[in-house]
């Protein structure tokens, strides 16, 4: 069978002017009039205060998007013969709800956060010595987040500035269940007498906003809290086969890039169980596959172990024909003992794969007919015919018209390849061959993801930036 291509056609498209806008932070982080023009959801995910200029990953980011546009734009008013050209502008950023949901660390502004004040540097298990306090988040630039104590006075209220990646913050109630002293600074106890009074009320009170348990995670300096960040190199996850949806096989995360996941299928090289060592290193691993950390194919590690009444693991049939004698036991035996991503991650996306309304899984019934992203070549729009699978909400994509006969593809009614019977016509790139009516039943556009309107999408001449797939 011919492999397909595993790329998702989102997981490389990532949004404009996000290097500038970082940039301009990284001159001076605290400056509150450079970070107010910032995007709250736009950030590096790492020590942006101590990133030297000669680092490589500092010159990667030096591009400047705005920069760039206005030169471009500014030579076509002197070059005549391009004068009749667009005006070159950026891909709208609302059509990038992907980047912006992998850049979500959970911190709004209002909330409460306990955070600790002290210079203690002890280990977790001392933690309950620390001094904490309370403190409202009053503005978010990715991790960099400004505070304030609760009980400041206005006139006199000094700016924290607090990196996630550096340091954790704890949500409210996180003292009161873990015997940790929450105390007032001395500079709130003295205008707030009634500091204590004052802590009990926002502790009691179950309508402050604060933040998700995942943020007590202990992590190591520079990890961040988005999800992206939490797919840590090394853990393990499992992937639905490309052509049966009740197939899985354990693969390892070894490599991220902004939530594009290289994949590298778990194989025997040896080890057993018994012998008490575990293998858990994913330094020079080639990828298998590459994913977005979003894709309804990546499953939390012992899914298919956990309904085992339902699915099999099978490892992809290229992984077997280079490994004709792997020990699948020992490889399940590896994936028991190996990390797993947090479970929390999985809990946020799993229930849209899953709470699917019946009005759309009727829909996409045996029969039915889609326009598909050609799985192998990536590079055309063909027809695609729906086939019954074994699990719910999955069905198979047989292309219609493809002469080398690529093999059914698992679909979702959540994937970003599969459109409507006609859609491509409506973009001037009909399908080929075009046929205008078909014998198949169509499958109303309704029940496909919404796509952008027409004042509001991807047009010729915009500028994005594009994950390269070398890396």
């Amino acid at each position: 069978m011919e492999q397909v291509n595993d790329q998702e056609p989102e997981s490389k498209l990532l949004e404009p002017n996000k290097c500038d806008q970082i940039n301009k932070a990284k001159d001076d982080m605290v400056d509150p009039k450079i970070l107010s023009s910032l995007n709250k959801s736009d950030y590096v995910g790492n020590d942006v205060r101590n990133i030297s200029a000669d680092s490589p990953k500092f010159r990667a980011l030096e591009f400047d998007w705005m920069s760039y546009l206005e030169a471009a734009n500014k030579k076509k008013e002197v070059d005549k013969a391009i004068i009749t050209q667009p005006i070159i502008e950026a891909v709208p950023n609302d059509l990038f709800l992907h980047v912006e949901a992998s850049l979500d660390g959970g911190v709004r502004e209002g909330m409460i956060v306990e955070m600790p004040y002290d210079d203690y540097h002890g280990s977790d298990q001392e933690e309950s010595r620390r001094q904490f306090w309370l403190a409202r988040v009053d503005a978010v630039y990715g991790p960099l987040l400004k505070l304030s104590y609760v009980g400041s006075k206005v006139e006199t209220k000094p700016e924290i500035w607090h990196d996630l990646t550096q340091k954790r913050l704890f949500p409210l109630g996180y003292c009161q269940m873990n015997r940790c002293q929450l105390k007032a600074p001395e500079e709130i106890q003295v205008g707030r007498p009634d500091w204590e009074k004052l802590a009990l009320q926002y502790q009691e009170d179950v309508t402050y906003d604060t933040l998700d348990m995942h943020h007590i995670e202990a992590r190591n300096e520079g990890e961040g809290v988005t999800p992206i960040d939490r797919f840590r190199t090394g853990t393990v996850v499992e992937v639905q086969d490309e052509g049966k949806a009740d197939v899985f096989w354990p693969a390892i995360v070894s490599n991220n890039h902004g939530g594009r996941l290289g994949l590298t299928y778990l194989v025997d090289d040896g080890w057993k169980a018994d012998e008490g060592f575990i293998p858990s290193s994913h330094v020079d691993l080639t990828p298998d596959i590459t994913l977005f950390y979003l894709s309804p194919r990546i499953f939390p590690k012992g899914y298919a172990k956990g309904n085992k009444e339902k699915f099999t693991y099978t490892p992809p049939l290229h992984i077997l024909a280079r490994n004709p004698h792997m020990d699948v036991k020992a490889c399940l035996e590896w994936e028991d003992l190996a990390e797993g991503p947090p479970p929390d991650i999985f809990a946020k996306i799993s229930p849209k794969l899953e709470k699917v309304p019946t009005s759309i899984k009727e829909a996409f019934r045996m029969g039915g007919e889609v326009e598909i992203i050609h799985p192998r070549t990536q590079k055309s729009i063909e027809r695609g015919l729906v086939l019954n699978s074994k699990v719910e909400n999955y069905f198979l994509v047989q292309l219609i018209d493809d002469p080398d006969g690529c093999q059914p593809v698992v679909r979702h009614c959540l994937s970003s390849d599969i459109f409507p019977s006609g859609w491509s016509e409506s973009l001037s790139a009909k399908v080929q061959p075009f046929i205008k009516d078909s014998k198949y039943k169509q499958i109303p556009k309704k029940f496909f993801p919404k796509f952008p309107t027409q004042a509001n999408q991807f047009a010729c001449h915009q500028k994005l930036e594009v994950a390269l797939d070398n890396g």
